[in-house]
C-alpha cells in the first residue's frame, strides 16, 4: 500500500504530512519542498514508510488495552494516532482488570496490544516500538534508530524514581518522599539534566533525534507531561523550568496537529493539565 503511495515526490509530501498531522502540515511541507533540508526529511520519511510496509502485512485490527490513565500506554496511543493508524483504545477499570488478569499471559500486566485478534504483544516499550514501526516513526538510519531506542529505554528512569513512593501508605510521608526527589539538586533534577543533554546533543528543531518525529519522541513526551500534570502529589508543576530543551520538545510534540486532536476533548483531569497544550 505504502509503496504505491510513495511513487512520486508530491505523494511523498502528502503521505508524510498525513501521518504527521494533516492538511496544514502538507501545505507547509509543500511550500518548503524546494529546500534540500525538506527533501532530506521527506526522503527519510519515505524510507521509514517503505521499511514499515515491508516488515509484515498491515494489521486488520489493533486493540490496545490499558487503564484509563495515560501511564504506560499513552505513548503508544499517540504513536498510532499520529501515524493515522486506526485502533481500539480499550480503557479498563480495576474491576475489569481483576476479571481478565489471569488470562493475560505470560506477564499478567497491562498494557497489551492485540493484533487481528490472534497475536498479543506485552510490555509497554515493545508495544511502542511496534506501533512506531507500523506508523513509520522508526528512523531509517540504524544509528538514529539506536538513539531513539536508547531514549525509550532511558525514559524508564523518570518513573522509576517515584515507584518506591507508591508503597508508602501515609499520604504525608508519600508527599515528603516525592518532595525530596524533586528538590534543587535532587534525583529528578539530576535525571532530567541527562535528558536535556541528550536532546541538545542529538535532536534538532524540538525533536529528540534528528530533525523529525521519531518513536522516542512519544516516550519522552509522555513522561515529561506526566511530571507537570499534577498526577504525582508532591511534584511541583515547575520541574521542567530549568530545562529549555525539554520544554521545547514538549511544546513541539504537543503542538503536532494529530496530538492536539487526540486531546481536543480533554477539558479536565491530568491529561488537560499535563498532556494538552494551549
Amino acid at each position: 500500500m505504502f509503496r504505491n503511495v510513495l511513487s512520486n515526490r508530491s505523494a511523498v509530501v502528502a503521505s508524510a504530512a498525513v501521518l504527521c498531522g494533516g492538511v496544514g502540515s502538507y501545505k507547509t511541507a509543500h511550500a518548503q519542498g524546494s529546500t534540500s533540508e525538506s527533501i532530506h526529511k521527506l526522503s527519510d520519511r519515505c524510507a521509514r514508510l517503505e521499511r514499515a510496509a515491508g516488515v509484515s502485512p498491515a494489521p486488520i485490527s489493533l486493540k490496545l488495552t490499558y487503564f484509563g490513565l495515560p501511564g504506560r500506554a499513552e505513548m503508544s496511543r499517540l504513536a498510532l494516532a499520529a501515524g493515522g493508524i486506526p485502533f481500539e483504545d480499550n480503557r479498563v477499570d480495576g474491576k475489569e482488570w481483576g476479571a481478565m488478569k489471569e488470562s493475560v499471559k505470560p506477564w499478567g500486566q497491562l498494557p497489551i496490544l492485540e493484533i487481528d485478534g490472534t497475536t498479543t504483544i506485552s510490555q509497554s516499550c515493545a508495544i511502542l516500538r511496534y506501533c512506531g514501526n507500523l506508523a513509520g516513526f522508526v528512523p531509517a538510519d540504524p544509528i538514529a534508530e539506536a538513539r531513539s531506542n536508547e531514549l525509550i529505554d532511558a525514559t524508564e528512569d523518570i518513573i522509576k524514581l517515584f515507584i518506591p513512593s507508591f508503597a508508602i501508605k501515609d499520604p504525608a510521608e508519600k508527599v515528603a518522599a516525592r518532595v525530596e526527589i524533586c528538590k534543587d539538586g535532587g534525583k529528578l533534577e539530576e535525571t532530567l539534566a541527562k535528558f536535556e543533554a541528550f536532546v541538545t546533543t542529538y535532536g534538532n528543531d524540538g525533536f529528540s533525534v534528528g530533525s523529525s518525529l521519531t518513536v522516542g519522541d512519544f516516550a519522552l513526551y509522555n513522561w515529561t507531561c506526566m511530571l507537570v500534570s499534577g498526577w504525582l502529589d508532591g511534584v511541583p508543576l515547575t520541574v521542567l523550568n530549568k530545562f529549555p530543551a525539554l520544554q521545547k520538545h514538549r511544546q513541539t510534540i504537543g503542538s503536532l496537529p494529530a496530538v492536539k486532536a487526540f486531546y481536543a476533548n480533554e477539558t479536565e483531569g491530568i491529561r488537560a493539565v499535563g498532556w494538552k497544550l494551549d
